[in-house]
């Protein structure tokens, strides 16, 4: 039976393969967390609570329904630490850096999964890739450390502030939301530090760039500092995946903070409360989280309605391609923009930064919305058929769950067990990716669909 079981695995393609290692991943954070030494009062969480947690720890989420910096003992917060890493970063990162540590050649399948886990376009470098992405992970995570321990160490002592340092560095990197603050306040008691809120703020973009492009700026300016003399030879500027993923977020952030600014300048409860400086500050820093981190210095239960809905376009938008981050993608975001504004001016092809994009990646763009819309569509009214919760609030936890970002009005304890169920479902389908979850459940070889057919048009519109 387990070598028949091998067979099979080895014949999974790889969209197949990364859905059962997300997960396995899970399951094994389930049952850890289920473990009495897990909790802080000796007697181990439920299987709801346990499996909830894991879940939004590997889809790095960080909607929770119990406590994180209390309920968890420091065991329990370890394992959230480990999930948040490998869901993150990726396992097939670690699974790879395993084998290079052995001595085990990279094969061809191991390459694929590599490619599909960073959503790259070939294999070329996967394995580069993948070092490249631990190490720019642990150093970047580490000086994020380094800078909150100057902030927890004093406040908290040497152990406990050290170990609030990294976890809050891992989890702000990963875009994971997890906090050890307590009673569910998120980052709101350090809004108006820059050093903590900041730090966080930063590690979030960074981990939200995707890891694609920050190995094209490692690069560059590995080679300006060399002056081009003895190093490899890099394009004259960086690609227009990357130019796109850093003009889109650049914008995201600009009209994030500006909208959040405007909409509750004058509310008492969030942004009035400060001096206007501060709010500049305050809205600064709150417009990076719905990137599918899921921090929080403004407590989201006070947003106005047009805050909540605008913050909903965001979080469904999300991070970068090969990221931390989930969501439909920035990139997406700007081929759908390019292929409505061909559209308008009666072009076939949508153009981006004077290239033309194919009419594949266009098709992958629109599914990818059309898909990541239907499931949010249809977790909104499961919710609503079986929770006696707001509608609206209801409506933020599901696109808060499908893009794991993790911001929540407070709703996530109130859940009942099939809500949960359908919260942990929808984080891991949005952390799997809509098209790599539906090629792993529903692929099938053949012929391609519509070859050799003839065309005839519809009225659209």
């Amino acid at each position: 039976m387990p070598v028949r079981l091998v067979r099979r695995l080895a014949r999974l393609d790889p969209p197949q393969v990364l859905a059962l290692a997300f997960a396995g991943a899970i399951g094994a954070g389930t049952l850890l967390l289920s473990f009495p030494w897990a909790t802080a009062d000796g007697r181990g969480a439920d299987w709801s609570t346990a499996l909830f947690t894991a879940a939004s720890a590997v889809c790095v989420t960080g909607l929770v329904v119990v406590d994180t910096g209390t309920y968890w003992s420091p065991a329990g917060q370890a394992v959230i630490l480990a999930l948040m890493q490998a869901g993150g970063l990726g396992l097939m990162t670690f699974a790879v850096a395993f084998w290079s540590l052995l001595g085990v050649r990279v094969g061809l399948r191991q390459r694929l999964l590599l490619r599909e886990q960073f959503q790259e376009l070939t294999v070329a470098g996967m394995v580069r890739l993948s070092r490249a992405v631990l190490v720019m992970a642990l150093t970047i995570q580490g000086l994020g450390a380094a800078l909150l321990a100057v902030r927890f160490v004093p406040e908290l002592g040497p152990g406990r502030g050290l170990w609030f340092a990294v976890f809050h560095a891992v989890s702000g990197f990963n875009n994971a939301g997890f906090d050890l603050i307590g009673g569910f306040r998120s980052l709101v008691p350090y809004a108006l530090d820059p050093l903590v809120s900041g730090t966080v703020a930063g590690l979030v973009v960074l981990g939200g760039l995707g890891f694609h492009v920050l190995q094209e700026l490692a690069d560059r300016i590995g080679r300006r500092r060399r002056g081009g003399a003895g190093g490899r030879v890099l394009r004259p500027r960086l690609s227009l995946h990357s130019r796109v993923v850093l003009v889109v977020t650049a914008v995201l952030l600009v009209v994030g903070t500006a909208g959040l600014a405007v909409l509750e300048w004058s509310n008492s409860r969030t942004l009035e409360r400060v001096e206007p400086p501060a709010r500049l500050w305050l809205a600064a820093v709150q417009s990076v989280m719905p990137r599918t981190a899921g921090f929080s210095v403004l407590p989201v239960a006070e947003w106005r309605p047009a805050t909540r809905w605008g913050v909903i376009g965001l979080m469904l938008i999300g991070a970068s391609p090969g990221s931390t981050g989930s969501g439909i993608k920035t990139t997406t975001f700007a081929v759908l923009l390019a292929l409505a504004l061909a559209a308008l001016r009666g072009g076939q092809r949508p153009i981006l930064m004077e290239r033309a994009v194919p009419l594949g990646v266009a098709l992958k763009a629109v599914t990818v919305a059309v898909a990541t819309g239907a499931a949010w569509a249809g977790l909104v009214l499961f919710l609503l058929a079986g929770q006696r919760l707001p509608a609206f609030d209801l409506a933020f936890e599901a696109a808060s769950a499908l893009a794991n970002v993790g911001l929540s009005t407070g709703v996530t304890p109130e859940l009942t067990p099939a809500g949960r169920l359908a919260v942990v479902v929808a984080m891991y389908a949005g952390r799997v990716g809509p098209l790599t979850l539906a090629y792993a459940v529903g692929r099938t070889r053949g012929p391609r669909p519509g070859v050799g057919l003839p065309e005839e048009g519809i009225m659209v519109g």
